[in-house]
């Protein structure tokens, strides 16, 4: 899992939490490696923290009992 925080990050201020999910097969790199989420971070770097997981088995299952269902859960608590 990679973790994405603004370098002037503040305990006492909220941010808003991105997880970005990654497609069948492909790893939590990806969105970042791939994709444009590097441009992201960079508008949102003073208002977000951006988390990108890896599923469980290489696709996620996204239903409720599944264990991706609950590493989700147990991002967003654990932020």
């Amino acid at each position: 899992m990679i973790r994405v925080v603004s370098p002037t990050y503040n305990k006492s201020h909220a941010y808003a939490l991105v997880i970005g999910f990654h497609g069948l097969g492909l790893d939590g790199n990806s969105p970042r490696k791939d994709h444009k989420w590097p441009i992201i971070e960079d508008l949102g770097k003073n208002d977000a923290i951006f988390i990108y997981p890896n599923a469980a088995n290489g696709s996620w299952n996204p239903y409720p009992g599944s264990i991706d269902f609950a590493m989700f859960d147990a991002i967003v608590n654990s932020m």
